[in-house]
């Protein structure tokens, strides 16, 4: 498929989940992951952050970007128009680290003077958001994941302290995954992106393409998971 035809079917999916997620409860702030290896290269070379490995693309370098802004625009656009508070926080992935942070640093500018969209665009591998009675911390995942909880613990040791749910949000493997480790939810999201010639010629070719909204009551923690296949 071309970068437009993908970019349409990420667009329409992103609003049916918020769509079905607002029909079925008051919401009343949407948090929008950017970054998490929204881009498969770092630079002019088709490398990624780490310079070890060359990717495929079917865009060049900097049709990816502009055109990878523009439809973070119409997607932040839209969430705005469903849900009067919207958070965007930069993740940075580990194959366009870089390239995702100046991205969602130019997002956060043009969108400096909107009332009710927000931004955390610091370059730290590790985020937390915590709402109520629910603390979740954002890695992307190319980690040993059994480290994070008591980093969490560590870091973010007031927030831990006050919040009664503890969750850890990570991607990176491309495929679902969720454990407990005393007491901490580790949820490993899956990816939408489509199957390269490595992921091919390794048999990664089965993983589910799906993303993924989660609704969190202010008391009651996770209320509502839902699901949207591409």
């Amino acid at each position: 498929k071309t970068f437009d035809q993908i970019a349409e079917a990420y667009f329409m999916l992103i609003k049916n989940l918020v769509q079905r997620a607002t029909t079925s409860y008051h919401i009343d702030k949407i948090v929008f992951i950017a970054g998490n290896d929204f881009f498969n290269t770092d630079n002019i070379h088709n490398a990624t952050a780490s310079h070890m490995n060359v990717q495929e693309i079917n865009e060049t370098w900097y049709n990816s970007y502009t055109k990878g802004f523009d439809l973070l625009v119409k997607v932040i656009d839209m969430l705005i128009n469903f849900v009067p508070n919207v958070h965007i926080v930069s993740l940075p992935g580990n194959h366009g680290k870089s390239k995702e942070f100046y991205l969602v640093h130019a997002l956060s500018m043009f969108f400096r003077s909107i009332d009710g969209i927000s931004f955390d665009i610091g370059a730290e591998p590790r985020k937390l958001i915590s709402y109520g009675e629910t603390s979740i911390m954002y890695h992307h995942g190319n980690c040993k994941l059994e480290t994070l909880p008591t980093i969490m613990a560590q870091e973010f040791r007031e927030v831990w302290g006050a919040t009664k749910y503890k969750r850890i949000h990570t991607g990176d493997k491309h495929h679902f995954m969720e454990k407990e480790i005393n007491g901490v939810i580790i949820k490993q999201f899956p990816s939408l992106s489509q199957t390269d010639t490595w992921h091919n010629e390794n048999n990664y070719i089965l993983n589910q393409r799906k993303a993924l909204v989660l609704v969190h009551n202010y008391t009651e923690g996770l209320v509502a998971t839902f699901e949207k296949g591409i």
